[in-house]
């Protein structure tokens, strides 16, 4: 059984109750008195239970937090019972005396089942309550780093049950829309907009009429609670993500790529560097990883990404991207008895106009560059690295070199491109 401070938390600091500032002037008489008398008799009832909500706490209004509620039925009218079902509908009520206020939009997580409320009963109320509907649908869509972000939301009219008609030479149908009310939060806010994209079922529904500008009250921009829009049926296309529901999911791309060497020594230590192209593109947000050895019998790997190796064979170390764990990529070095030349680093196929790549090797080198054109690039060099310098595209490819003491070489041809 859950504890009281768990369930029900403490009363918000500095109120009496949870009611914005300003919205007082209709408490009835008597009303406090009543208060305290529920909140003393709700413990002899039997139908309150714990459920998390978010939308409370005018400080923190996106924090979930415990209460204990409890749902009446609401039964069916003509105008309910023709778009939704009984259950789809409760009135919810708190037991805590401080909860006089529940704002449009709070989400509340109970049955297995997300509900909105819909339509609260704020105007001078005694106690917090409110008429809540069920989410029926998700919409499902990417953050930056890739994640699914999920939000549900109702579809207050599903679409037409049939709507065919054998002959339409000289008849038109009326396009199929479909009501829908989502919380106002900041990731809606932000993301959902006219012609937004959402992926229900075996389909694809397009945004249309959105309302983000209704206010809970008339000279505050920030009380927008609630958002209101239609969706029009689409077909889907190659880039949605119909397994997950990700309208163009399938267009975002995360390639974490590193300085990897491909062979090492037993007992010799190096570091990965990772890099990250999100969507083509150097991502512009903060990015960190995390690593581990698949293989620690042969390969140890720190925080950093500093691999030592321990015995021969292979070792793969896994790079995880930690803003998203279902992005990584696993390096595979081969451990060898004794030193063996290899890169260090990616050697890329091409060099852009005014960049430069840094080839890494693993043994100290000699190295000869030939090909390309006079002044098309330059190179510095020391024992294990070489940075190579593009000015201008050419048609003829560079060829570098690099050469231990006994013998061993590495040899990379890169193209000079332009941008």
């Amino acid at each position: 059984m859950l504890s009281n401070a768990k369930i029900l938390g403490g009363a918000l600091p500095g109120q009496q109750t949870n009611e914005p500032r300003g919205t007082g002037q209709m408490r009835q008489y008597m009303a406090d008195p009543t208060r305290r008398h529920l909140e003393e008799m709700a413990k002899y009832a039997t139908d309150y239970f714990a459920a998390e909500v978010q939308g409370l706490n005018p400080d923190k209004p996106c924090l979930k937090e415990w209460y204990e509620i409890r749902a009446a039925d609401v039964f069916s009218s003509l105008g309910i019972s023709s778009t939704s079902k009984m259950d789809d509908w409760k009135n919810v009520y708190f037991k805590r005396a401080d909860i006089t206020y529940v704002p449009p939009g709070t989400k509340f997580w109970f049955w297995k089942n997300v509900w909105l409320a819909d339509n609260p009963s704020n105007t001078g109320s005694i106690a917090g309550n409110a008429l809540v509907r069920r989410c029926n649908a998700v919409w499902n869509s990417l953050d930056y780093y890739g994640n699914i972000v999920t939000e549900p939301f109702i579809m207050a009219n599903q679409a037409t049950k049939a709507n065919a008609n054998t002959d339409t030479e000289f008849m038109k149908l009326a396009d199929n829309y479909s009501d829908c009310i989502m919380q106002a939060n900041p990731w809606t806010q932000a993301h959902l907009k006219e012609n937004t994209r959402i992926a229900l079922g075996t389909g694809i529904y397009a945004v249309r009429g959105l309302s983000n500008y209704i206010r809970e009250f008339t000279y505050e921009n920030s009380s927008v609670r609630l958002l209101y829009f239609s969706v029009y049926y689409q077909e889907p296309v190659e880039t949605d993500d119909m397994a997950n529901l990700v309208a163009d999911g399938l267009a975002f791309h995360w390639e974490i790529t590193g300085d990897a060497p491909r062979a090492v020594a037993v007992g010799q230590e190096v570091t990965i560097t990772p890099r990250s192209i999100r969507n083509d593109e150097a991502p512009t947000l903060p990015v960190s990883y995390l690593w581990e050895s698949q293989t620690p019998d042969i390969a140890t790997v720190d925080k950093t990404g500093k691999v030592t190796a321990l015995a021969e064979g292979r070792a793969v170390i896994r790079c995880t991207l930690e803003q998203n764990p279902n992005l990584y990529t696993d390096f595979s070095i081969e451990v060898a008895a004794q030193a063996v030349l290899a890169w260090a680093s990616t050697v890329p196929a091409a060099i852009p106009q005014f960049t430069n790549a840094i080839l890494r090797v693993t043994e100290p080198v000699t190295w000869t560059v030939t090909g390309g054109l006079l002044q098309s690039f330059d190179y510095t060099a020391t024992d294990t690295s070489l940075t190579l310098n593009c000015y201008y595209p050419v048609d003829a490819p560079v060829t570098v070199t690099a050469t231990t003491a006994d013998g061993q070489t590495l040899t990379a041809t890169i193209s000079l491109t332009a941008r």
